[in-house]
């Protein structure tokens, strides 16, 4: 497929270049090389995967690994249940994985804090900060012990209390503990890895919790600037950036700005994630409030409407991301 040497350079065939615009592995043959694939392969797809926010085929590869018994496999399993909306359901999972190592393996292995920290990490995200915040500070000393005090995973408990202290009504408190926590994530992880971004992130976030709106925008705007450099415009973790810009534009009572980025935003996840995606679901919530603050009343109720649709389709009626937007909206699942 290339021509030329190393050392002068090389040029890819015509026919090579006519391919860039295709899905680099297509469904069929995606599911050809799982059917064939080790359990060690089977995870790595999945990481692949998951990196590349293909839920659906993160989860069916982690199925297989998981399957032959890989220890990491049944975690990454249950944390695809949570990005994709599952989430009561994969903390029961977390929570059997994480007693039965415990009692199998010891509350220090590897594998049981891996499984500790997901545990903690979903029990937030289902709204039980108390309960997560509990769960993390038992696993911080844990980590630190085993890893030392500025492994990843050990700095990584520490943003994770912080996001708890801040769920539990006290963000201002969590934004100077994300702050602290920046040096020491660039001193050992570098600037431009992906968790020094994310301390990024959720400084900003928690700066726009504890009601600095504007400040927490020119924050925002500055992380969607170095994730754009550093992972492209396209990655899931830029297009969620752009999304919090959007939330602090609307808090500052800029509808209208707010609405023509959430629009722009909403066209680059259905490209980029497809329709079915939550965080496409999330900006479709955005464009419909934003509407009718900007547009009135009369027009939100179409958008609204093409909004529950959407997500009785995806999630069906039953599923609280679905009865919010019957909340918000007014509508029945059914019709007006």
């Amino acid at each position: 497929m290339l021509v030329g040497e190393p050392a002068t350079g090389l040029r890819a065939f015509d026919y090579f270049l006519d391919t860039l615009d295709l899905e680099v592995v297509p469904d069929e043959s995606w599911d050809l090389i799982l059917a064939a694939a080790r359990p060690r392969d089977a995870l790595d797809m999945g990481m692949v995967s998951l990196l590349e926010s293909r839920h659906d085929r993160a989860e069916r590869a982690f199925g297989v690994a998981a399957g032959a018994g890989l220890a990491a496999a049944d975690v990454a399993k249950a944390v695809i249940m949570g990005k994709t909306g599952r989430i009561d359901q994969a903390v029961v999972e977390l929570r059997s994985i994480w007693e039965s190592r415990r009692s199998s393996l010891g509350r220090e292995h590897a594998d049981t804090l891996d499984a500790h920290a997901e545990l903690a990490y979903l029990t937030l995200k289902q709204g039980r900060a108390a309960e997560a915040l509990e769960l993390m500070r038992e696993l911080l000393p844990l980590r630190e012990a085993r890893l030392g005090t500025d492994h990843p995973d050990t700095l990584d408990t520490h943003l994770q209390i912080a996001n708890a202290i801040g769920r539990l009504g006290r963000p201002a408190d969590a934004a100077e503990l994300c702050r602290s926590l920046l040096g020491r994530f660039q001193r050992e992880l570098g600037p431009d890895h992906m968790d020094t971004l994310d301390v990024e992130a959720r400084t900003a976030t928690w700066t726009g919790k504890s009601g600095r709106y504007s400040e927490a925008f020119d924050l925002a705007e500055e992380v969607v600037r170095r994730r754009t450099a550093v992972l492209g415009a396209d990655h899931a973790d830029t297009l969620y950036a752009r999304g919090r810009a959007v939330a602090w534009l609307s808090a500052m009572e800029l509808h209208e700005a707010a609405l023509e980025r959430a629009r722009g935003l909403l066209e680059d996840r259905e490209r980029v994630l497809g329709s079915d995606h939550l965080h496409t679901l999330h900006t479709r919530r955005q464009v419909a409030r934003l509407v009718a603050r900007v547009e009135g009343f009369d027009r939100a109720l179409t958008v609204w409407r093409e909004t529950l649709d959407e997500h009785v389709r995806i999630l069906g009626p039953e599923h609280p991301l679905t009865r919010k937007v019957i909340g918000l909206s007014g509508f029945r699942a059914e019709g007006p």
